[in-house]
């Protein structure tokens, strides 16, 4: 064997770590790609705009359920003093609705937003659930968070388990939010992402400019 050919195989492992160790690289690079697209504000939808509970159009049988469902779920005890605590179900029935898509197939889901000053914060934030209907009855996918609320959301175009990425939004201010990015895993959307987004510069004009975004540490 000739002193060029004994180095061949060295050669050959010395490749296969590069180009391995690149694979991963990119790999890493592409999450992170990712990660830094979802910190985006992103075109949210306001849960405030959706339709209550009473009076959508949706399945008798399912907004039943989810009343009943979400009446377990709420402690209605921050309703404001001068108030009169109603029941439960009727709070609930005052949350607004919505259908999503957040599978590929076609199954029924639902995000739902607290409304009211029982459940709500002063700024507007309110619980949220995202529900899917099973063989079983509904499952909650989200829950809140175990954050004080949220006032907006957007259903992302990457997936994670075959479920949308989620971005939920908490109100801060009249010129910045918070965002929350979940991903689903283990039968749940799970926290993964968090920032803060400032919409003005901190100069005297106070000239809207592109928002500031912040990663910060998820609680």
């Amino acid at each position: 064997m000739s002193a060029l050919s004994s180095h061949f195989p060295r050669f050959s492992l010395g490749l296969n770590t590069a180009v391995g160790t690149l694979v991963l690289l990119n790999a890493l690079n592409i999450d992170f790609a990712r990660a830094e697209k979802l910190m985006l504000p992103h075109h949210m939808r306001d849960l405030s705009e959706r339709t209550h509970i009473w009076r959508s159009q949706f399945p008798k049988e399912d907004l039943s359920l989810i009343v009943r469902l979400l009446s377990k779920d709420i402690d209605p005890s921050g309703c404001l003093e001068n108030e009169k605590i109603p029941a439960k179900r009727k709070i609930v029935r005052s949350f607004r609705i919505e259908r999503i898509r957040l599978t590929a197939e076609d199954k029924t889901q639902y995000i739902i937003g607290g409304w009211g000053s029982c459940v709500c914060g002063a700024v507007g934030n309110c619980p949220v659930w995202i529900l899917e209907k099973r063989a079983e009855g509904f499952t909650v996918l989200l829950s809140n968070g175990g954050y004080g609320g949220y006032n907006g959301f957007s259903v992302e175009e990457t997936s994670t388990n075959g479920y949308k990425d989620m971005i939920l939004r908490s109100h801060d201010s009249a010129s910045s939010h918070y965002l929350f990015a979940y991903r689903f895993s283990k039968g749940g959307y799970r926290l993964f992402q968090c920032s803060f987004v400032d919409y003005w510069k901190s100069d005297m004009a106070g000239k809207r400019s592109s928002p500031e975004i912040t990663k910060q540490k998820c609680k």
